[in-house]
């Protein structure tokens, strides 16, 4: 639960979600949260990467849910940066949800590269919520000790194993062999 004057910051890079989500009219999320919050207009690497290190105690990551995979934002520089954002206890999540693309392997591939380790849950929708849906989510944490408290509050976490796929860099990505119909 956000405290007052806590400090959440929103990365978005289309105006019209932005606008859409400061219209009261729609929604009420950003107006009703007792947080210090922010929302800039850009890409969440390059944003993200401005911040001080040892800034957040949580980055939620989600932007792997259309058909598009902006693959910049998982390479392992771009993870390494968001792990150099957390503070020590600090967690990263992950919205992994796509039709096509299975990005778990790529997840425990990258973790490992960056000596943390990588869990994933998925969130089954309950069949009577029609507005909501099931999600993938992936957890990466600097230190098992970080992991350690949620994996102890919330059943269903399962720790991803890299079976040896190539890291994705700055120069490097291969989406073929992450599409679930090739696996």
């Amino acid at each position: 639960v956000m405290q007052p004057k806590q400090p959440l910051d929103f990365f978005e890079i289309n105006p019209m979600d932005i606008t859409l989500a400061e219209d009261t009219h729609y929604f009420s999320y950003l107006k009703d949260c007792p947080a210090a919050s922010r929302v800039q207009l850009g890409d969440g690497r390059i944003l993200l990467s401005q911040q001080p290190d040892g800034r957040y105690g949580v980055i939620v990551l989600d932007a792997f849910s259309s058909d598009a995979i902006p693959a910049h934002l998982l390479t392992r520089e771009a993870l390494a940066m968001y792990l150099a954002k957390l503070a020590p206890q600090g967690l990263l999540l992950i919205h992994t949800t796509n039709r096509h693309i299975d990005l778990w392997p790529l997840l425990a591939a990258q973790a490992s590269a960056l000596g943390a380790v990588a869990y994933g849950q998925f969130f089954e929708a309950p069949p009577e919520q029609s507005l909501q849906s099931s999600s993938y989510w992936v957890m990466v944490a600097p230190a098992q000790a970080n992991a350690a408290p949620v994996l102890a509050g919330m059943q269903g976490w399962q720790k991803l194993v890299d079976e040896g796929d190539r890291p994705w860099t700055d120069q490097y990505v291969n989406l073929l062999p992450y599409f679930k119909v090739l696996r």
